[in-house]
């Protein structure tokens, strides 16, 4: 797939998960934080720039992110 500039993948990743009593952003999955997992199969899809909106748990879901090329907000 060709990249675009016009193109760009959302990931919301803000919720606070308070029926389950802890992030699901931070669950493993495939041996890594499911924010991880999931940011890292959005880049590799190609289709364009990934964008992370992160809400509860962000400081963390940041620390997890910090080598993903995403961009946060």
């Amino acid at each position: 797939m060709l990249k675009s500039e016009s193109t760009a993948i959302l990931l919301l990743a803000a919720g606070q998960a308070s029926r389950m009593g802890q992030s699901k952003q931070l669950l493993i999955f495939q041996g890594k934080p499911l924010v991880q997992y999931t940011a890292q199969t959005a880049v590799d899809a190609g289709l364009g720039t990934v964008l992370v909106v992160l809400g509860a748990y962000a400081e963390a879901c940041k620390e997890v992110l910090a080598e993903s090329p995403v961009t946060i907000f």
